[in-house]
């Protein structure tokens, strides 16, 4: 770009401005945290799922297509499922209640959203299916958001009983944050209540630190094991203080 080039607009010239007097001065520190995640994210993601059987079949099928693949979501799971998983495992967390003293659980989600998973035949992408997962094991896992077994577990299957999904035009929302309202009613006559209106995960509540290592730990851990998942974790967190990012190699080997 030349000075006074009548063709730039004048928002151009002050971004250029800003970069030529960035360079070589520290980044500020919420980019760098933002960066850190986003960097912690992509390692989990590329060692999941390239090498786990499921993530390798998602990756085929993608390229198969022409696309490609990216993570961005908290849980591993479909994208309308975010909200009710945060907002169960909150009310979970905040009450200490268990699987067996619920008597309901109620879920009202974006109309349009829940007929993608609504009572589905595939694990990852049933909400009845992964709240029920949820109240049984206080988490859901890349496991066991994939495991087919349990869609026949009687344990699961007596609690997708209590389990009601319910689409709501008020929730139904154009920027797809992946709204959830929730009332959980226990056989004791308590009930409580809770909601998101942008999900962990989206521009508006972003994954902190605790949710990103939560998250990518459950991914790499499978393949390199926990104790060294731990220490690239650790290294991913102070990525901007490493001289050569090729130490980095031996640990994501396999």
């Amino acid at each position: 770009m030349k000075p006074g080039d009548p063709n730039v607009s004048p928002m151009m010239k002050e971004l250029s401005t800003y970069i030529a007097g960035a360079i070589g001065n520290p980044l500020p520190h919420e980019v760098t945290e933002r960066a850190k995640l986003h960097l912690v994210d992509t390692f989990a993601a590329i060692i999941s799922g390239t090498r786990l059987a499921p993530g390798k079949k998602v990756l085929a099928y993608v390229r198969a297509r022409g696309g490609k693949s990216e993570a961005g979501k908290r849980w591993p799971a479909g994208g309308p499922i975010q909200g009710s998983l945060q907002v169960l495992r909150e009310l979970m967390q905040q009450h200490g209640f268990k699987a067996d003293e619920v008597e309901k659980l109620v879920a009202r989600m974006p109309d349009k959203e829940l007929a993608i998973v609504d009572n589905r035949d595939m694990p990852d992408i049933c909400v009845q299916h992964l709240l029920a997962v949820m109240l049984l094991d206080g988490i859901v896992t890349f496991k066991s958001a994939h495991d087919f077994r349990r869609m026949k577990d009687p344990q699961v299957l007596a609690l997708r009983k209590r389990v009601q999904a319910i689409g709501d035009p008020g929730l139904t929302d154009v920027l797809r944050r992946w709204r959830c309202a929730m009332e959980i009613t226990l056989k004791d006559g308590r009930k409580f209540t809770h909601q998101t209106m942008a999900a962990k995960g989206s521009f508006e509540d972003p994954l902190t630190r605790r949710d990103e290592e939560e998250k990518a730990l459950d991914l790499i851990a499978p393949v390199l094991g926990k104790r060294r998942a731990q220490i690239l974790i650790a290294a991913l967190w102070n990525f901007d203080r490493i001289d050569d990012v090729r130490s980095l190699r031996k640990l994501v080997s396999v």
